[in-house]
């Protein structure tokens, strides 16, 4: 497993450590997982901290861990308050190069280790040295302020198996081991409360200062002194017993105080037993700018381990120590900085007892060590996410391993288990659809820039459609400098430069009625949208769609000179405009024939009746108007040969990028060219039917709110294109835009990838079938921006939906991108004319 990560090294100056070089990496909690309902099993997390705990323990080399809380209240405003969680590691080598790989190797086994503790959680290795710094020392080292937390310990007379009054309310005292040999040395083990760190995070962020809560566990061997010493208070209670108990007193009150030295010293070879298997040194600090407030402390404490238990063997309590010396607040300091353990204050240092306060085992190191699990409410200041993660399948990640050389593109990455890993699609199963749909900001368009740019850098051919322009300008900025001389621009803001778009203009006669149908479509689509499906009916009838289909087949008979939809539009404006098309050319269809030597002779588009109604002509070109004489449109239109060649953008894997700009144009008209190139692409995929599958270049049209562009023949385009090399790659915020129920199932029915961002509750119910059981629609409403879960296949086989995180393009350096101004330069050059020329053309044909 290949990691990156930043490293602090340095190379130790006192004790055991001088001379020993010392490397630590970082994790930060980017996200973590919240529980899903308020009867979440408490008793499951508190087994993955211990059996995460117990994972840690390993004696082969300097293994140190630290888990850090640092808490950033804000004034007057808790909801405002933040919490920063990072993993610290530490290792170590006798030279710097050595402690560098040592704590690289301890990087990669911590990162699986997480991984496997906790999988619904996000956290990213710091690889960038300011971020180090700031999480290093969040707080002014020089004037720190240290507490620390620790095991009870004291003194017990056996001969009245009563604790020395030290219970954690009070300043500890120094111990000596020797102290008769009616006395037994204990230190008394946490009682550890298990669950989430809720209310303790809140009562943190309710203090005005900054406070660092840092648990430092490593894993540590018993010395054979430490052994020998536990034995020893072991045999004195064995001593005891086997006296049968103080003289001087009644039987049943002997008989009682032997049964408390005995559970007293089941207490001690029970902590033996623990600790001779598998025993780790635990540092518990609590630091400030200024003096540790005693409340924080004991809100800590009171949070690792429940209060002092009664009993022969007590349990439970802690023991505060607050540095006064010069030299203990020097040690606290480098404890918590550098995750040492160096003892100060009133510990048994003399004794061969120095570290039997840090000594505990995995159940008593995880009441401290406690791992970000958060409850249902979540927890304070930290990001919490509801939604599951799920793993990528294998049969997907085997496309990445496939490498560059086989046809995908790029979606992101799977960040299960924290390991961000390549998503990629197979050529093969692009060409069954792609469609995406998420809330506004949750991360589609950049996705869509994701995929285009991966195209673009593939040398694929591809068209956009974007409805606002957004996602055009920020393309215009990523175009390969191999690909400068591909690009086709249709932007209706250049009205300098106008692009010609004959829209009834087609090559192939074979293909005339598939325009027209379309066209008809289009303007159905249109009026319904406007006025209702049921009322559209009363504004364009019959009688309007035959005037309009029949006539539009006529502009179009002259394959030498097709005429364009502002000549469609004259025919019901001037008498007589038809028979510019007289007699027919190229044209063998009886029904137009007919149509020109019966109907429009005894037709009058202008005459008008005594009732002052409006013309037929007026009626069947009122619904053109807007498209007319919108002068960005009308020089487009009015254009008779079209400047863009759909077919060889196909053909020749040009980039296509189109800015309907909708700020610029009315929504009917931007609608309406979408719709018309959408048209124009359905013509030329058709034209594709005559040629093998080796001759049809793969090609991939994305169309950004797909919805609003959508026809009723939109079904046969997503049904037809994989087999001609095409791939739909269709957007969208939400299913009820899609008013066509029946472009909703076919949408649904026909891609082979669904792509999911957060949606509301009524897509969710829609869409929960494609992703059970692995997702649900829980999930599917719940997700984090830039998250989305996938239903797709790999090479052409259903695989279980997974979680994919979008990755934002990188602006490539170094002059490998071509400059926005080249780009528009050459494609106007290439595919669009002077406003003037196309201006002078127009007056004087129309």
């Amino acid at each position: 497993m290949k990691v990156a990560a930043y490293l602090h090294v340095w190379r130790g100056r006192g004790g055991a450590n001088a001379g020993r070089f010392h490397a630590v990496f970082m994790l930060r909690l980017a996200r973590c997982a919240a529980g899903r309902n308020e009867n979440d099993d408490g008793a499951v997390l508190w087994a993955k901290q211990v059996d995460f705990i117990n994972t840690l323990f390993c004696l082969d080399g300097e293994r140190t861990l630290a888990l850090r809380y640092y808490v950033k209240p804000k004034a007057d405003n808790y909801a405002a308050g933040n919490v920063d969680v990072v993993l610290i590691g530490k290792s170590g080598g006798d030279d710097k190069e050595t402690a560098r790989a040592s704590a690289l190797e301890y990087l990669r086994d911590v990162v699986a280790l997480m991984g496997g503790a906790m999988p619904d959680h996000v956290w990213e290795i710091v690889t960038e040295p300011e971020q180090f710094a700031q999480l290093w020392n969040p707080l002014p080292y020089e004037q720190i302020h240290v507490a620390e937390i620790r095991r009870r310990a004291g003194l017990i007379e056996l001969g009245s198996t009563r604790p020395r009054p030290v219970l954690g309310r009070r300043e500890a005292e120094a111990i000596d081991l020797h102290d008769g040999n009616e006395k037994v040395f204990i230190v008394y083990p946490f009682k550890p409360r298990g669950g989430v760190l809720t209310r303790l995070l809140r009562s943190l962020l309710l203090f005005r200062i900054p406070i660092v809560w840092q648990v430092t566990l490593s894993p540590a061997g018993l010395r054979a002194e430490e052994e020998q010493e536990m034995l020893r208070q072991i045999g004195k209670c064995e001593q005891y017993i086997a006296g049968k108990g103080p003289v001087g007193i009644s039987r049943e009150l002997a008989a009682l105080n032997v049964r408390c030295v005995n559970m007293l010293c089941e207490m001690l070879v029970d902590q033996m037993v623990r600790l001779a298997d598998a025993p780790y040194l635990l540092n518990i600090s609590i630091a400030s700018a200024r003096r540790v407030p005693r409340m924080v402390v004991e809100a800590v404490g009171v949070e690792i381990t429940h209060p002092v238990t009664g009993g022969g063997s007590p349990e439970g309590g802690y023991d505060v120590f607050f540095p006064e010396s010069v030299d203990d607040i020097a040690i606290a300091r480098i404890n918590q900085r550098e995750l040492r353990f160096e003892p100060w204050g009133h510990t048994p240092i003399e004794s061969a007892f120095p570290r039997a306060t840090m000594l505990v085992d995995a159940l008593q190191a995880a009441g401290a060590f406690r791992l970000p699990f958060s409850a249902f409410d979540g927890l304070p200041g930290i990001e919490a996410q509801v939604a599951r993660y799920r793993p990528m399948p294998h049969a997907i990640a085997e496309i990445a391993e496939g490498g560059a050389g086989r046809p995908r593109v790029l979606l992101g990455e799977n960040r299960y288990l924290g390991l961000p890993q390549p998503v990629y699609l197979h050529e093969h199963d692009r060409h069954q659809h792609t469609y995406i749909i998420g809330q506004t900001g949750s991360g589609k368009t950049t996705l869509l820039k994701r995929m285009i740019v991966d195209d673009m850098e593939a040398g694929k051919g591809i068209a956009v459609i974007d409805p606002h322009g957004d996602l055009y300008e920020e393309l215009l900025s990523e175009i390969p400098k191999s690909r400068e001389g591909d690009v086709v621009l249709v932007n209706v803001a250049d009205e300098d430069y106008p692009v010609g778009l004959n829209l009834l203009e087609c090559s192939d006669p074979l293909h005339h009625h598939l325009v027209v149908r379309e066209m008809k479509a289009i303007i159905e689509r249109l009026l319904a949208d406007q006025f209702g499906q049921k009322n559209s009916q009363g504004w364009a009838g019959p009688i309007f769609f035959q005037h309009m289909q029949m006539n539009m087949l006529l502009v179009m008979s002259n394959p030498d000179s097709p005429g364009t939809l502002l000549d469609f539009y004259e025919i019901f404006q001037h008498k007589d405009y038809w028979k510019k098309w007289v007699p027919l050319k190229g044209c063998c269809d009886p029904q137009l024939r007919r149509w020109v030597e019966n109907t429009l002779p005894n037709t009058d588009y202008i005459a008008r009746g005594t009732s002052n109604e409006a013309t037929l002509g007026e009626y069947v070109s009122s619904k053109f108007v807007e498209f007319v004489f919108d002068p960005r449109l009308r020089r487009m239109f009015g254009q008779r040969r079209s400047t863009i060649d759909f077919a060889d953008i196909m053909d020749s894997g040009k980039i296509l990028l189109v800015n309907l700009s909708k700020g610029l144009l009315t929504e009917a008209s931007a609608r309406f060219l979408g719709m018309a190139l959408l048209a124009k692409f359905q013509a030329v995929v058709m034209q594709r039917i005559g040629r093998n599958n080796a001759e049809r270049r793969p090609f991939y049209l994305y169309v950004d709110e797909f919805q609003s562009l959508a026809t009723e023949n939109f079904s046969l385009l997503l049904s037809e294109a994989r087999k001609f090399g095409v791939g739909l790659v269709l957007a969208n915020q939400f299913l009820s835009q899609i008013k066509d129920t029946g472009i909703a199932d076919s949408v649904l029915g026909n891609v082979g990838t669904l792509i999911a961002f957060r949606v509301g509750g009524e897509d969710a119910q829609v869409l929960e079938p494609q992703f059970r059981p692995y997702l649900d629609g829980f999930d599917l409403t719940n997700m984090p921006n830039w998250t989305a879960a996938v239903r797709t296949k790999a090479d052409g086989h259903v695989v279980k939906p997974f979680s994919l995180n979008t990755v934002k393009v990188q602006t490539t350096a170094g002059g490998e991108c071509a400059t926005r101004k080249d780009v528009i330069a050459r494609s106007r050059k290439q595919y669009a004319s002077v406003r003037e020329s196309v201006d002078m053309v127009i007056d004087r044909h129309y």
